[in-house]
């Protein structure tokens, strides 16, 4: 994993935050990678991925 204020000053890498939705969305050389906020699924295009664990406000990992 890695930070998403370490990518958006990437110069070819996009980054969106929708407050609404709180979902993240990553634009890079024609892929588009959604990540909404607590969820431990993602959007790559429009695949849909499981991740193996989030992370909790408290630092904590969970399933």
């Amino acid at each position: 994993m890695v930070p998403l204020n370490v990518v958006q000053h990437i110069p070819e890498i996009t980054v969106q935050w929708d407050d609404a939705d709180k979902t993240v969305t990553i634009y890079w050389d024609n892929e588009t990678i959604s990540l909404g906020a607590g969820q431990n699924t993602a959007y790559i295009g429009k695949e849909k991925v499981t991740l193996p664990a989030i992370m909790s406000k408290n630092y904590g990992l969970r399933s």
